[in-house]
């Protein structure tokens, strides 16, 4: 080990960038090199068996780039790894999130995954101070961006209704769940103290470089790397944005849908729609909510309008498909296609069709909006990113 070397953050997906961007502050001379694992989110649905694969596979990722430390920002993942190998000192954000609600009450609920509450990693610090809210059926709310839809706010009522009054404190232990803050003083009345696992690191990682002398104070061009897992999609119809073998597939990263309430969604984003949990399909934004779209003489119109600004395609368009007539879009209704017009299943096929926005997974990490907005929104600016696949 050695000062230079960075430190490793993980999650499950993006919302460990609160963790980090609390790291990145507290730490300012110290390089970070994240993972968000959202090619197997979310993890609270998974076996001990499959979730120790996982991490094991991470592990051994952090140890090829050689950090100096591993911080666990994932509440399922700090338990699911307790019994795995690494040669890397490992920070699982569990210990110390409890020991910091420990010094705001003695009668703290736990909102996690099931597996978090069932595996118990909070009982061993929390003991008979705590009760455990299994809320797996959070993650899917979450992550589809329904969390205002009437079913949604039932299902967030009947878990949470139960502990009003029986409680004065909440953890809220599971990386997802930062969004639903205001959700949950809405049910279990607005006193209720939050507590907030994404500031518990600072205590634990900054004894542990200095008992060891691994501070690295002397760091004018401090990099922050921010890396998404891959995965493989068939096909040409994003050629040559996504260049690879036709038959052998891309890779690509995607975030899954937090970012959205942070950047929304612009024309030309890629994006990855899914449909099923073993259908997805990425695709470019072409036409935009209550716009009208339609092709004719081989050109995309907007609103009657040439779309000009279609640098992502110099083809002549032969086959205009649906969008022969003109086609009117809802308030959350999007107009997709591929780069490749030409050899492209889109939204002028039945197959695809006009796409919703609830169908929508999360941008591409090619593109360029997500590269541009992890960067100034969930960390400051002043910081210099890198925003890559892994």
């Amino acid at each position: 080990m050695n000062k230079k070397q960075s430190i490793g953050v993980f999650d499950s997906g993006i919302g460990g960038l609160n963790v980090l961007n609390n790291l990145v502050e507290e730490f300012p001379n110290e390089d970070f090199l994240y993972v968000g694992d959202n090619l197997n989110v979310p993890y609270g649905i998974k076996t001990k068996e499959q979730l120790e694969e996982i991490i094991a596979k991470i592990f051994r990722y952090f140890e090829k780039e050689e950090v100096k430390a591993i911080v666990i920002a994932c509440n399922t993942a700090s338990v699911a790894s307790m019994n795995l190998e690494c040669k890397v000192p490992v920070f699982r954000i569990i210990e110390p999130t409890a020991k910091n609600a420990l010094k705001v009450s003695n009668n703290i609920g736990v909102l996690a995954t099931n597996f978090t509450i069932e595996s118990k990693g909070y009982d061993v610090y929390l003991k008979n101070n705590m009760k455990g809210i299994k809320a797996s059926p959070f993650v899917p709310i979450v992550e589809s961006d329904s969390i205002k839809d009437e079913e949604s706010q039932k299902v967030i009522k009947e878990i949470l209704m139960p502990y009003k009054d029986k409680i004065d404190s909440i953890i809220l232990g599971c990386t997802h769940f930062s969004v639903l803050e205001e959700d949950v003083k809405n049910v279990l009345g607005q006193d209720i103290k939050i507590i907030d696992s994404c500031k518990a690191f600072k205590e634990v990682l900054k004894q542990y470089l200095d008992e060891n002398d691994l501070n690295n104070s002397d760091n004018k061009n401090r990099v922050v790397k921010i890396n998404f897992t891959k995965v493989v999609v068939n096909g040409s119809s994003m050629h040559p944005t996504l260049i690879g073998n036709y038959e052998d597939g891309y890779e690509y990263g995607y975030t899954d849908r937090f970012i959205f309430k942070i950047i929304g969604l612009d024309r030309f984003d890629i994006v990855v729609i899914k449909r099923s949990s073993d259908e997805l399909w990425i695709k470019r934004l072409i036409g935009m909510p209550n716009e009208k779209i339609q092709i004719k003489d081989g050109l995309v119109y907007i609103n009657d309008e040439v779309l000009v600004s279609d640098t992502y395609c110099d083809e002549v368009i032969l086959d205009p498909g649906l969008a022969s007539e003109p086609i009117y879009l809802g308030e959350d209704e999007y107009f997709v296609m591929g780069d490749n017009r030409n050899h492209s299943t889109d939204s002028r096929n039945s197959q695809l069709g006009i796409v919703n926005y609830k169908d929508i997974y999360g941008h591409s990490f090619i593109s360029r909006g997500i590269c541009k907005s992890v960067t100034c929104e969930f960390v400051e600016s002043k910081h210099d990113y890198e925003v890559k696949g892994w």
